[in-house]
């Protein structure tokens, strides 16, 4: 209860400063982008951060650390500062924030909808911070915006971007890729995901990779190495010269997998919305999650999904199992499913592997 006290009026008092003292507005065409969510939602983001560079901008970013190397990659001149979230101590936050201090800013977009994330917002130099609104009730963040986008649960986070740039931008408009970039010719398999509910089960993926290398098709699957019941199940698997299980630590060797790829399955996690990021052809088999808010979009996503009454659940509850215990949203997505949608992409994974 006290920590929730001296949290509520560290954000209200940094809300009342930000008013009582604003800064003077620098058009210096330097924006900050307040990004503290997860890898998902980055790769959301970073194309309308590409395409801020491309208009002019000097853009950087407050990110969570580890994802560096995706903003790297993506933006090698972007200048970031990896906070981590919800780390309320005073010291913490000078020593993070003590160099986006030192820079002026014309703009600051606050990207994700936390308190903390609106409070680090605050310490940037800046006449003009725009946040996201989701909840009709007043908080203690909205003191710290100048500008707010209202939400609502069934946006999809890109038109929250879009609409967000805009309230500063009028005229920005997202523009989006089309053709599928070209990779080495194999299929990769992401199996994994922070929530265990949200997971295709481990033996179908199993049976698509052996279907794939069946087919003459080089094939690999990628886990993590804190995915240890994953490792131990791919572990037991019986070696085929064109199926490979690749182990990841780092989210650059993730990086390098998914830039190689032809074609990516996976679920509903990360490291779907990095191939589609990179603009590869991705399969997304979806689970219990919010469809309509976090989905990837783009002419070369295909989402596989079962209509189930109890979507979007709380699977955030219990991170190892289904509420209801059942998972019926991905048990009802077969093998079949998924090799008759995969059919219609073989030729252009066929081509790139014999290259």
């Amino acid at each position: 209860m006290w920590r929730s006290i001296r949290k509520r009026s560290l954000l209200y008092w940094q809300g009342f400063k930000t008013r009582l003292y604003p800064p003077q507005h620098v058009p210096n065409k330097r924006l900050l982008l307040v990004q503290l969510a997860p890898l998902g939602d980055t790769c959301c983001l970073i194309p309308f951060a590409v395409q801020l560079a491309e208009q002019g901008y000097a853009v950087d970013a407050v990110c969570q650390p580890g994802l560096e190397a995706v903003w790297s990659y993506m933006l090698p001149h972007v200048r970031l500062f990896p906070i981590q979230p919800n780390r309320w101590e005073p010291h913490y936050v000078q020593t993070a924030t003590a160099e986006m201090a030192r820079h002026p800013y014309e703009a600051v977009f606050i990207t994700t909808m936390t308190p903390f994330a609106a409070f680090i917002s605050s310490y940037a130099r800046s006449a003009h911070r725009v946040g996201l609104i989701e909840n009709r009730f007043y908080k203690g963040a909205r003191l710290i915006f100048t500008v707010v986008h209202r939400t609502n649960p069934q946006e999809h986070i890109n038109r929250r971007f879009e609409h967000l740039l805009r309230c500063y931008l009028p005229e920005f408009r997202r523009h989006k890729p089309h053709s599928p970039t070209a990779g080495d010719g194999y299929v990769l398999l992401h199996p994994g995901g922070k929530w265990k509910p949200r997971r295709w089960m481990p033996d179908r993926f199993l049976a698509v990779a052996r279907w794939l290398a069946e087919q003459n098709i080089p094939t690999k699957i990628v886990v993590h190495q804190s995915e240890t019941d994953l490792l131990h199940f791919f572990a037991t698997v019986q070696r085929h010269s064109n199926l490979e299980i690749c182990q990841t630590t780092h989210l650059n060797e993730l990086i390098d997998l998914v830039q190689k790829c032809t074609l990516f399955i996976g679920n509903d996690s990360g490291p779907a919305h990095l191939a589609n990021l990179f603009n590869k052809i991705t399969l997304v088999l979806w689970g219990p999650g919010n469809y309509e808010r976090i989905h990837p979009q783009g002419e070369n996503v295909i989402v596989l999904m079962k209509p189930v009454e109890c979507r979007p659940c709380r699977q955030y509850l219990h991170a190892d199992r289904c509420e209801r215990g059942e998972n019926v949203c991905l048990q009802q997505i077969t093998v079949n499913d998924v090799l008759n949608t995969l059919q219609q992409f073989l030729p252009t994974v066929l081509s790139g592997s014999r290259r």
